[in-house]
């Protein structure tokens, strides 16, 4: 049985199959969140952009298919990442990682004061992100954000769950050097941040 959430989501994601205003209002909706998922695995914001827009329509045009036994965002989430995955392998031949500058070189990223703004951590980090390869993002990617399991990651990456657990772990110590390297930035980022 869908929960009272589940059913509000389920309820418009049906009015949105007949209702133009209803179907923007779920694309306004999930949007920043199938923006972001796509960011994380491509890493360029051009790129994701493109594929972002891309994701977004399949899920617009698949919301027929939404059940209500999860949340509509979860739900918009795996079907993001199955839609980028197509689209990356399309452009991955001529694929190059952008990583975007988050900062100018000598200059602190503090927002006002010493609380720092979320979307300024969240675009950092994802330039950490963006450095690494892309199978080993992907693993993160699937496993912070989405919670596969290694097993799961396995099955969706047609890899074992080994390969999996390693591009992981690999991804980690990469991501963990990358911050490191980032010295006083890196503490400046994280201080400000509320729990």
């Amino acid at each position: 049985m869908a929960s009272p959430t589940h059913a509000m989501d389920l309820q418009l994601a049906r009015k949105a199959a007949g209702d133009p205003r209803a179907l923007n209002e779920v694309g306004e909706r999930l949007y920043p969140e199938v923006y972001q998922t796509v960011y994380m695995l491509v890493g360029s914001h051009q790129d994701a952009s493109d594929v972002a827009q891309t994701c977004l329509l399949q899920v617009l045009e698949s919301l027929g298919k939404y059940r209500g036994d999860g949340p509509l965002a979860a739900w918009a989430g795996r079907l993001t990442y199955r839609v980028a995955m197509r689209q990356m392998k399309r452009i991955r031949a001529g694929y190059r990682t952008v990583v975007p500058v988050a900062h100018e070189p000598g200059q602190k990223m503090a927002g006002s004061g010493s609380t720092v703004n979320r979307a300024r951590l969240r675009e950092w980090l994802a330039g950490h992100l963006a450095k690494l390869p892309p199978e080993r993002r992907e693993t993160v990617v699937l496993h912070h954000v989405y919670g596969y399991t290694m097993n799961e990651i396995g099955d969706l990456m047609h890899v074992s769950p080994n390969t999996a657990k390693s591009r992981h772990n690999q991804a980690i110590q990469d991501l963990r050097a990358s911050v490191a390297r980032d010295g006083a930035t890196a503490e400046t980022m994280l201080e400000g941040i509320d729990d």
